[in-house]
């Protein structure tokens, strides 16, 4: 055998390449979650490169900083429906981030699912449980 070393997936639901533009704003203060949608920051925007039920890798012109939170928006489909939910930056490389949603409402959840299960290609997410 070589000294290679061997590479273990520690992801529970697996990706979904798709490239989707999603709108978010940093929390600088985590007491600004109960404010966020009044304090007047202007959205940012930004590219997935791909998603799961548990979290999303994202390109954006805002370098983002490993611990930055962010509530982020997510269009789901062609009809308009959007679901918004708040992310901890678990990694980032000058533009590109890997973002962990922290919580999510569980229609939030199925809706989502739906989503990445209808895409052609998808794979079939696991259950964890």
């Amino acid at each position: 055998m070589g000294d290679g070393q061997v590479f273990k997936e520690k992801r529970v639901y697996p990706r979904v390449e798709i490239s989707l533009r999603v709108k978010y704003k940093l929390i600088d203060d985590p007491k600004e979650l109960g404010n966020i949608l009044k304090d007047g920051k202007k959205d940012m925007e930004a590219q997935t490169m791909d998603i799961s039920l548990s979290g999303m890798y994202l390109v954006s012109d805002q370098p983002m900083k490993k611990g930055n939170l962010i509530r982020i928006d997510i269009p789901l489909g062609e009809k308009g429906t959007t679901l918004a939910t708040f992310a901890v930056v678990m990694w980032a490389t000058g533009p590109k981030s890997g973002l962990e949603f922290l919580s999510m409402k569980e229609e939030d959840t199925e809706a989502l699912k739906t989503y990445l299960d209808s895409l052609p290609g998808s794979p079939v997410p696991q259950d964890p449980k």
